[in-house]
Parts: structure tokens; C-alpha cells; sequence
């Protein structure tokens, strides 16, 4: 997996400007690899190496989406922001996490990106973060449905 990211490090390096939907999908990819390696180094117990990768993971999905939208449209930006918010967790940062939800929400993206066969590669983290953030939006509808009446 290391390989595969320093791979991708020469091919994101190599890539021109003039190429912006290549560099955007090579980022993206080394956006996942690299949290799959902080997710690694987390599970060994080293927890200053995976917080390295996680942070490299989000420099890459936040260059994905800063792209305008010629070159990135609005379904590719699903995955990094789910890349983010799985990061963001890793990192025990909730709040991030929460805006990485809204923007999802936002685009119309979060009900493709979570359900059906896109569900089954939610880490229990993200499900259990997802689960009890829609709670909390039903929750704070019924509140403000209640002032109205």
C-alpha cells in the first residue's frame, strides 16, 4: 500500500495543470490509499503515524474539492467528502466532520453516497456517525415543526 501511494505520488507530480479531472482523480485516489494506510497505523497501535496519513488524506480530498466545478462535478465530489469525514473521525474531529455532512447533504449527494451498495463501504464509525446525525436532524425538524404550531 505504501508503494502504491508513492506511486501515486510521482503520478500526481507528474501530472500537468492543463490535466485537471486526471490530477483530481489521481488526488482522490491517494486520498483513500493514504487513509487506508492511517487506518492501518492506527490499528498497530501508532497513533502519530496514522494521524500523519489521516492529515495527508485530507490535503488531498480538500484539493479535490477546492477544484472548480469544470473539473470536478458535483457526483465526484461524494466520495472525498465521505473520505473526509471518515478522516475527520480518525482525527476525533467532529465538528469538521459535521460541515464535510452538510456540504454532502447540500450537493443532494448523501443519500446515493450512503445507501445501497455505496453503505457497505461505510466503516462502523462513519454508519454510527451518520445514523446519530440524521437522528439529531429529525430531531431539531420536530423542535422547530413544534414552534410553529
Amino acid at each position: 500500500l505504501a508503494q502504491g501511494v508513492d506511486t501515486l505520488d510521482a503520478a500526481v507530480e507528474g501530472c500537468p495543470e492543463s490535466q485537471p479531472m486526471a490530477r483530481a482523480h489521481l488526488l482522490h485516489c491517494r486520498g483513500h490509499a493514504q487513509t487506508l494506510l492511517g487506518g492501518v497505523w492506527a490499528v498497530e497501535g501508532d497513533d502519530d503515524y496514522a494521524v500523519e496519513w489521516f492529515e495527508a488524506a485530507l490535503g488531498d480530498f480538500s484539493a479535490v474539492l477546492d477544484m472548480p466545478p469544470s473539473a470536478v462535478s458535483k457526483p465526484c465530489r461524494a466520495s472525498p467528502l465521505l473520505g473526509s469525514i471518515v478522516c475527520q473521525l480518525a482525527l476525533r474531529d467532529r465538528a469538521s466532520a459535521r460541515e464535510a455532512l452538510r456540504q454532502l447533504r447540500a450537493l443532494g449527494l448523501l443519500e446515493a453516497s450512503t445507501r445501497g451498495s455505496g453503505y457497505a463501504y461505510l466503516t462502523a464509525n462513519v454508519r454510527q456517525f451518520l445514523a446519530e446525525e440524521e437522528h439529531a436532524a429529525e430531531k431539531k425538524a420536530a423542535a422547530n415543526a413544534a414552534q410553529l404550531i
